[in-house]
C-alpha cells in the first residue's frame, strides 16, 4: 500500500499516508475488485462497496464457513461464522476502537 501510493504521489511520506488513514480518516483501507487492496478517500467506500464487493463478501463467507467445517472447527460453519460476527462486533462496542490484536484478545 505505501509503495504503490508513493509511486503515485512523489512527495508523499509514510507518515502523511498514515494520518490520512488512521487519524483524518479522510482515506480508508478497502478490498475491492479482484481481491485487490485499495485505499481510497473515505466518501468512496459506499460505491466501491456496491460495485464490487459485496460479491466477493457473499463468496468469502462461503468459502470460510466450508474452510471451518472441512478443518474440523464447528460441524456448522454458518453458525460459527455468524457468533464470531457477534463476538467481534461486542468487543469492538465494549473498546470503541480497536486493532485487530486488540481484538483477538479480547
Amino acid at each position: 500500500m505505501f509503495l504503490s501510493a508513493r509511486a503515485r504521489v512523489s512527495d508523499l511520506t509514510v507518515t502523511d499516508l498514515e494520518t490520512a488513514l488512521y487519524d483524518d480518516q479522510t482515506l480508508t483501507k478497502h478490498l475491492g475488485m479482484r481481491r485487490t487492496l485499495f485505499v481510497l478517500p473515505t466518501s468512496l467506500l459506499p460505491v466501491v462497496q456496491a460495485a464490487c464487493t459485496n460479491a466477493i463478501v457473499a463468496a468469502e463467507r462461503r468459502r470460510l464457513a466450508r474452510d471451518v467445517e472441512r478443518g474440523g472447527i464447528a460441524t456448522s460453519g454458518g453458525r460459527w461464522l455468524r457468533r464470531a460476527e457477534r463476538a467481534t462486533l461486542e468487543g469492538l462496542e465494549s473498546l470503541c476502537n480497536a486493532t485487530g490484536a486488540q481484538l483477538s484478545r479480547a
